[in-house]
C-alpha cells in the first residue's frame, strides 16, 4: 500500500480545486438544489469547499502558497494511530 495521502494521489490542490469548481457549478444550476446556492458568495464557497476537500483527503491545513484565504480551522493534533 502506498504511503502517499489520498490528497497527493488525487493530484493535489489543483485537481481538487477543479473538481470543486465543477461541483459548485452543477449545484448552482440544479433545479432542486440551486435555490440554496443563489445568495452564497462564489469565492467564499469555492475556497471553503476546496479547503474542506483538501483537509478531508489528508492535505496539511494551510492554504496553498500565495493564497489569501486563511484557514477556517486549526490543524488537528497528531493522530498516534496514523503514521
Amino acid at each position: 500500500m502506498s504511503s502517499d495521502t489520498l490528497y497527493s494521489r488525487l493530484g493535489g490542490h489543483e485537481a481538487i480545486a477543479a473538481v470543486s469548481e465543477g461541483l459548485l457549478t452543477r449545484l448552482k444550476t440544479d433545479a432542486q438544489l440551486g435555490r440554496f446556492w443563489q445568495k452564497r458568495g462564489d469565492e467564499v464557497c469555492a475556497a471553503k469547499s476546496i479547503e474542506f476537500l483538501c483537509a478531508a483527503t489528508g492535505a496539511c491545513h494551510a492554504p496553498p502558497a500565495g493564497s489569501n484565504v486563511p484557514p477556517s480551522f486549526p490543524a488537528p493534533p497528531p493522530n498516534p494511530l496514523r503514521p
